[in-house]
């Protein structure tokens, strides 16, 4: 169809989010809101692609996250014939070691930022208009899958993700209602520094946050298909990348990456979500 999408794109300052934005200007028929937190830095990138406008966002803060959204609900008025929404839930951030601050710190950006993200703009672009349609991506890492954690953590996230949930009565109620289940999850996730297996699993602290991501991901396509909202969920594993976050040894370069979250987010298919490297669905 014609029309123009609107695109908000987190983390969107450098690495694979930068990427994002500028296949997305470059595609057309995207106006896209770069969120950074360092805008200053992420401004010099940002002027250099059409279509495209520099949000401030950090994802730890609720209010930033709302200012983002009314960014995006600015831009779906803006446009005349609006297709609807595309969020890509990409900032992401990456440290070795099991120690309690990383392990806040982890799970509070890659975990706890897309929700709040999510939670923010969603609904907002729920209540904009009929007739449109909504994607919402999440940028994940097959470092999350469930078997690369310990038994107590991946028990905890199987099981809750194994309980039967009502179906939801309209859209925005399951956006409300997949945020409940996850927080009751999320309140069973707590720092175990006696966990054996993770104190000796590299970066354990992000394992757990990308698992915790996903089961969120996992969560909000089961509420919205419950009501049959027009909403896609999509999560992705762009695999290990040369970013300042991958480092230069890394075998996928950020264009790639980028290149697979697009064809994600253009993915027509309706069934329950996958767990997509490269187009190919993998295992949770």
């Amino acid at each position: 169809g014609t029309g123009t999408w609107v695109a908000g794109v987190t983390g969107g300052g450098r690495g694979i989010g930068l990427c994002v934005c500028r296949r997305l200007a470059d595609a057309g028929g995207y106006a896209v809101l770069l969120g950074a937190r360092d805008t200053a830095r992420a401004a010099a990138a940002a002027a250099q692609l059409r279509n495209v406008t520099l949000v401030q966002l950090d994802v730890l803060s609720d209010e930033s996250a709302l200012q983002f959204a009314h960014a995006v609900q600015g831009a779906l008025r803006e446009q005349r014939a609006c297709r609807g929404l595309v969020l890509v839930n990409n900032a992401g951030v990456h440290e070795d070691g099991w120690r309690q601050e990383v392990f806040d710190h982890m799970l509070g950006v890659n975990a706890w930022g897309a929700v709040r993200v999510t939670e923010a703009v969603l609904p907002i672009a729920l209540a904009e208009g009929t007739g449109q349609r909504h994607v919402v991506a999440f940028v994940s890492s097959g470092l999350g899958k469930l078997r690369h954690l310990s038994r107590h953590y991946r028990e905890l996230i199987s099981g809750r993700l194994a309980k039967e949930q009502p179906p939801s009565a309209t859209a925005a109620d399951a956006v409300a209602d997949a945020g409940r289940s996850w927080r009751d999850m999320m309140r069973n996730v707590v720092f175990d520094p006696n966990d054996a297996d993770m104190m000796t699993g590299g970066p354990a602290s992000y394992k757990l946050s990308k698992a915790c991501l996903n089961a969120y991901a996992r969560m909000l396509d089961a509420q919205l298909r419950s009501c049959h909202a027009p909403v896609a969920v999509r999560c992705c594993d762009p695999g290990w990348t040369r970013t300042d976050m991958g480092g230069p040894h890394a075998n996928r370069s950020p264009e790639e990456a980028a290149a697979s979250i697009e064809a994600a987010l253009l993915d027509p298919s309706t069934g329950e979500l996958e767990f997509s490297h490269y187009g190919q669905a993998q295992e949770w």
